[in-house]
Parts: structure tokens; sequence; C-alpha cells
């Protein structure tokens, strides 16, 4: 087996997925820690979503680098086609669960 076989998993929908996962980890990565101090304030009162959320988003990084590897292991077999459209289920719930996660203490704090 020669050793670049791994490489024909590298299809333009790998590289489009781990795109789109790494665009949510740096969105992660922008807007979660400005409002940790915020949400430190909430003390014991800190909903269970945001205290997941402050736990967890130092792990951001995985998601690119889980989206490459599903990409790289599936190559062309017909699980492929779903890596994009999987992408963007994961971002969307990642954002929507952002919003909540930081919209319910912000809005207790007013």
């Amino acid at each position: 087996m020669p050793p670049y076989r791994f490489l024909k998993g590298l299809t333009p929908a790998t590289i489009h997925a781990t795109a789109v996962a790494a665009a949510l980890a740096v969105a992660i990565y922008a807007v979660v820690p400005p409002f940790v101090p915020v949400l430190a304030r909430l003390g014991t009162d800190l909903p269970l979503s945001s205290r997941f959320l402050i736990t967890t988003y130092p792990f951001a990084i995985a998601l690119p680098l889980a989206s490459a590897a599903w990409g790289l292991w599936l190559g062309v077999k017909p699980g492929a086609r779903l890596l994009v459209p999987l992408a963007y289920v994961v971002a969307g719930g990642i954002v929507c669960f952002l919003a909540l996660a930081l919209y319910v203490p912000l809005f207790e704090l007013s």
C-alpha cells in the first residue's frame, strides 16, 4: 500500500467541510472569550448551557480537525456526499446553541 493512499480522500468536499468547520472555530474563539467575565458575574445562577459553553469552547479546534479526518477517512465512499451538508447542519446547530447560551445570561443581567 503506497504511503499517499490517504490523499485519495482529499476531495473538494473534504476541503469545503473543513473550511466551514474552521470558520466556525474562529467565530467561537472570537465571540465567546469576551463574554466569559460577564457570565462569571452570574455566579451560581449561570444556566447549564452557559456552563457547558465556557467549559468546552477551548476545544473548538477539534471541529476542523474532525471534519478533515472524517473526509480523509471516507475518501470517495458513497457516504462522503453527506460530509458538506452535515458540516453545515453541525455549524448551524452550534451557532444556535451559542446564541442561546450567550443571550439568556445577558438578558438576566439587564
